[in-house]
């Protein structure tokens, strides 16, 4: 039998379960300790008239919250506007229906209409069921093909640099 839910924008009311699920996948992720978010937070910079991201969620047809997927966007000088995927989180019992491959195709439908050329995402190297989906949904691993290393500074380094 074939799973009946859809993927819509999120509302507010979406992000206290989008928030558990965060902690959720934080844990899958061994990145607990990482989770720095409040919801209230989350909230604020994902709505209002400049929002900083973008939310999906995947609804049951009972309307329970089953997955929920973080996109932002990004300028690059050489190609222009793009997306990047933060976060594609489905609930463990919900896997294997389809909803990450719809999560991606709507991210990328809005971002095409906002005139992105590009889509990016990243995953943990030992992630294999997220990198198998990526792969066969044309995503390149551009550590491998383009000898890329990506770099942060984490709160603590930003602060640090600004004060040399």
């Amino acid at each position: 039998m074939t799973l009946d839910y859809v993927i819509r924008k999120a509302k507010e009311e979406d992000f206290v379960y989008i928030y558990e699920m965060i902690r959720v996948m934080a844990a899958y992720e061994r990145m607990e300790n990482q989770v720095k978010m409040t919801l209230e937070k989350l909230i604020k910079d994902g709505f209002g008239d400049h929002p900083l991201y973008h939310a999906l969620v995947a609804e049951s047809s009972d309307g329970a919250i089953i997955g929920y997927s973080i996109f932002n966007y990004a300028y690059s000088p050489r190609l222009g506007r793009q997306v990047y995927i933060e976060d594609i989180m489905v609930l463990k019992e919900f896997r294997r229906e389809g909803i990450g491959k719809e999560f991606i195709k709507m991210a990328n439908q809005i971002a095409l209409s906002e005139g992105c050329v590009e889509c990016k995402l990243s995953c943990l190297k030992w992630n294999i069921p997220a990198m198998s989906l990526y792969k066969k949904l044309g995503f390149r691993n551009e550590t491998e093909t383009k000898n890329l290393l990506f770099f942060r500074f984490d709160l603590s380094e930003m602060t640090k640099i600004t004060e040399i």
